[in-house]
C-alpha cells in the first residue's frame, strides 16, 4: 500500500545537493505549468532561466520537457559552442 511508511532498511536518504536539486526542480516544474496565470510564477521561471548553465546542471534530470526546451532556447549559444568545442577535440 502506498500509504505505508518506508521500512528503515529500505530507505536510503538522498544527498543534500540531490535533495535540493530535486525540490527546486519539482517547484519549477509546477510553476512552469501554470506560470502564465501568475506574474510571480513567470518571474521565478525567468530568473531560473537567466542563471548560468552551470547552475542548472544538477537539476536537469528532474526538469520537465517544457523547461528543458526553454533552457536550450535560452542557452543555445553556450550549449552549441561547447558541442562544437568537443567535436573538435
Amino acid at each position: 500500500m502506498s500509504g505505508d511508511p518506508i521500512e528503515s532498511d529500505e530507505f536510503i536518504p538522498m544527498e543534500k545537493e540531490e535533495l535540493y536539486n530535486s525540490l527546486i526542480s519539482l517547484g519549477l516544474n509546477s510553476v512552469n505549468s501554470s506560470y502564465s496565470y501568475r506574474q510571480e510564477f513567470q518571474a521565478l521561471v525567468e530568473s531560473f532561466l537567466s542563471l548560468p548553465i552551470s547552475e542548472i546542471r544538477g537539476k536537469w534530470k528532474y526538469l520537465d520537457q517544457g523547461l528543458k526546451s526553454k533552457i536550450v532556447d535560452r542557452h543555445d549559444d553556450v550549449i552549441f559552442a561547447r558541442i562544437q568545442e568537443i567535436s573538435n577535440e
